[in-house]
């Protein structure tokens, strides 16, 4: 279903489909927001929704215009992709419920407040895209990951003076994205000790 011109919400009738495993309906205009229902898809292993509009047009519903905190039933989820959206509000601490998640992809939304430091406790992501929102870095917390990231955004999310400590304990990195922040100081060594060639590095 990705890459069509669907401009509707997303049918109700979806949700009633218990033995889903893979949605994707990336690449369209979808509209409204994300029902809380989506907790109802209890053995979906992927859910795309990158680039559509949800999240938007929805001045009389704030709470439409959130990432539902249902989502953090779906226990089976490994990929939750909701890049280039309009949805609002915080990461729900329910995402941290997610046990198989390796992907998760919130960055060109609208989300707001401080980049929660308990989604580096969640051993088994690899996939983190966070930039573009209206979130900011905590540049006082000290960051112990349980994770192992290969790919990593952070553009524009206020990240001040040297580059965090932490980043340099990740070893498999091979995407790394840190534009649009106030990165100063020397780089650090230990980025380059890195196993593995990073293929795409941005920081400014």
């Amino acid at each position: 279903m990705r890459q069509n011109s669907f401009n509707d919400s997303i049918p109700t009738e979806l949700f009633h489909l218990r033995f889903l495993q893979f949605f994707d309906s990336s690449t369209n205009s979808l509209e409204g927001g994300l029902s809380s229902e989506v907790g109802k898809l209890e053995n979906l292993r992927t859910l795309n929704l990158d680039g559509n509009l949800l999240g938007g047009n929805l001045r009389n519903n704030q709470l439409l215009k959130q990432i539902p905190s249902e989502i953090g039933i779906l226990s089976y989820l490994s990929t939750l992709a909701l890049s280039k959206n309009s949805f609002t509000g915080v990461i729900p601490p329910s995402i941290l419920n997610l046990s198989n998640l390796e992907k998760l992809q919130l960055d060109d939304n609208k989300l707001y407040g401080e980049i929660p430091a308990w989604l580096f406790d969640m051993e088994g992501i690899k996939k983190l895209y966070l930039g573009g929102n209206e979130m900011n870095w905590n540049n006082n917390v000290k960051i112990v990951p349980k994770c192992l990231l290969s790919q990593l955004s952070l553009k524009s999310c206020k990240i001040a003076g040297d580059i965090p400590e932490w980043i340099s304990t990740q070893k498999n990195i091979d995407f790394l994205e840190l534009s649009d922040n106030q990165v100063t100081g020397r780089f650090q060594f230990g980025l380059l000790r890195w196993k593995l060639e990073v293929y795409y590095c941005q920081i400014t």
